[in-house]
Order: C-alpha cells, then sequence, then structure tokens
C-alpha cells in the first residue's frame, strides 16, 4: 500500500494565555492499494490541534472522500477526538474515532467505532506502572450493532 498524507495550516505559538501552540487547516489523503493502478482513495481532511499551557492537549480530525479498497468502492468518512495530559503529575490519554469504512473481519462496509484511554502512574522516575483500555463497536449494514469487544492491558514500563 502506498499512502501519501499532506496537511497545512498555520502553526501558531502563543508567549501568553491558555493556549501554548496551536494548528488548524486542510489536508488530503491519497491511498494505492498493492497491485491497483486504477483505483486510488482520495480523501480530504481538516485538523484541529490546541496545546494548553497546562500541558493538555487536544486533537480533532474529520475525514471524507471516495474511497476504495477489497474490490469496493465507498464514501469514507471518520471522526477522531484524542486528548492527553496530566492529572497530579500522571499523564492521561483519551480518544475515540467514528468511521465507516471496510471491516475486513466480516467483509461488508458499515460503521465502526473505537474508543481508548490509558493513564500512567510514575512510581519513581525511572518505573511507571500504567492500564490502556480499549473498546471497539461494530455496526452491520442495518445499522444494528454485531459486536462490542474490550480489552484492558497493564503495563510497567522501565525507561
Amino acid at each position: 500500500m502506498k499512502k501519501l498524507f499532506v496537511s497545512i495550516g498555520p502553526f501558531k505559538v502563543y508567549k501568553k494565555g491558555f493556549l501554548k501552540n496551536l494548528f488548524y487547516g486542510p489536508g488530503i489523503v491519497i491511498i494505492q492499494e498493492p497491485d491497483d493502478t486504477e483505483n486510488w482513495t482520495k480523501l480530504g481532511s481538516f485538523s484541529f490541534n490546541p496545546n494548553f499551557r497546562n500541558n493538555w492537549s487536544l486533537y480533532l480530525e474529520i475525514r471524507a472522500g471516495p474511497a476504495y479498497e477489497a474490490d469496493t468502492s465507498y464514501f469514507y468518512r471518520s471522526l477522531n477526538i484524542n486528548t492527553w495530559g496530566n492529572i497530579a503529575g500522571q499523564f492521561f490519554n483519551l480518544g475515540t474515532n467514528y468511521s465507516y469504512t471496510y471491516n475486513y473481519w466480516r467483509g461488508f462496509l458499515a460503521n465502526q467505532l473505537a474508543a481508548w484511554s490509558r493513564i500512567g502512574y510514575s512510581i519513581i522516575p525511572e518505573v511507571s506502572l500504567s492500564l490502556n483500555s480499549n473498546a471497539w463497536v461494530e455496526w452491520d449494514t442495518l445499522s444494528t450493532v454485531t459486536a462490542v469487544t474490550t480489552a484492558a492491558t497493564p503495563r510497567i514500563d522501565i525507561r
């Protein structure tokens, strides 16, 4: 697979105020599946990414456009929301992604949703404990939920 992503827009840095910096702007995504020279995915996107002085950040992105994968042409759309930062000096991340795309496991086009979180706690500067959690929701072609899958993974990181 070949993939090209280009995004343009201002990156502003603020000397004072609650914003540390801000990027926003449109972009394009072009994808070519292996061994296919005729069918291309061509998506438009828009990103919004503020970083705050309190060490929190937010990322919002929408993508949409004609897509081609698994011998199927369709109109792709997605929304990605992600935030991360520190709570009492410890790392935290929370996000979700909705998309209408090809479900390879089930073999059809449908809505999909993923949600995740991670919280990390440093015992000492060199060692941290974290818990990653994920949930995936799959719909069928009639917009009925067909599966909800969850996972939680504890980690120990040594730096």
